[in-house]
């Protein structure tokens, strides 16, 4: 309320369904409602980040303009703390950085006391991937090949989320052999946690030593089966194509031997 002058303002945790990368670098997502303004703020403790930053194209995406939302960020030695309010036509940049620059420092001095001394093992983390290189592995398993192209949401990010995906080491690919499209497949470090997503699979035996396997009942991009995977470390999620050729679960055990197994 102090830094933006709305009056009534009510926060709550953002649904963490929807903040897996987020929670995967220690952070928190807090959204606000004050009369007919809604806004929110992400905290991301910098040692849980590992050194990741925003490409400067996206940064400017997100903190330059200032239209149909107002995005902001402070930093400290510990937090990058960003948010936004829908309200940017009464706001400006200058004044998105001023209640930024606020809010920042609100919650820097209130983690002073908790300490951030902390880091989560990546020893087994896997590492950022890239999408072609992960065709040629996946042709060489099923004896054809395959290319695969970066995939990404429908709608942008949040800033927070953008750069914890990062942090994550996301890699999102299109998996297609000279026929068709065959899987659709994200592959993160550090997410065993959370698998299946919002606890939503059944346990399915893809026949692949050290590999949780599940068939997913979350829907997909492509209206076709949904397994997700994990080695208790980081986690797979892959969606079989329909009419890819393929009997689906097959397909996704190729997918979990190949990427997946310890």
């Amino acid at each position: 309320i102090a830094a933006t002058g709305i009056e009534g303002i009510v926060v709550t945790r953002r649904d963490q369904n929807w903040t897996r990368s987020i929670d995967n670098v220690g952070g928190l997502v807090c959204e606000w409602r004050g009369g007919d303004v809604t806004g929110n703020v992400t905290i991301l403790p910098k040692i849980g980040l590992d050194g990741a930053r925003l490409p400067d194209e996206a940064s400017d995406f997100y903190f330059g303009r200032c239209d149909w939302q107002c995005a902001w960020e402070w930093e400290s030695q510990e937090l990058w703390v960003m948010g936004y309010a829908s309200d940017p036509a009464d706001r400006g940049r200058d004044e998105a950085d001023r209640i930024g620059a606020e809010i920042g420092t609100g919650i820097a001095a209130r983690t002073v006391e908790a300490g951030l001394g902390w880091q989560r093992d990546r020893e087994q983390w896997w590492p950022t991937a890239d999408c072609a290189d992960l065709a040629v592995e996946l042709g060489s398993a099923i004896g054809s090949p395959v290319t695969a192209e970066a995939a990404g949401y429908h709608d942008p990010p949040s800033p927070g989320t953008a750069v914890a995906d990062i942090a994550s080491h996301r890699t999102w690919c299109g998996f297609s052999t000279a026929e068709q499209q065959i899987a659709l497949a994200v592959f993160e470090s550090g997410v065993a946690w959370d698998v299946p997503w919002a606890d939503l699979g059944e346990p399915v035996d893809l026949g692949v030593p050290g590999v949780l396997g599940f068939s997913s009942t979350q829907g997909g991009y492509l209206g076709g089966a949904v397994y997700e995977a994990t080695d208790g470390v980081n986690g797979m999620n892959v969606e079989i194509v329909p009419d890819s050729g393929w009997v689906p679960q097959e397909l996704a055990a190729v997918f979990a031997a190949t990427f997946v197994a310890p």
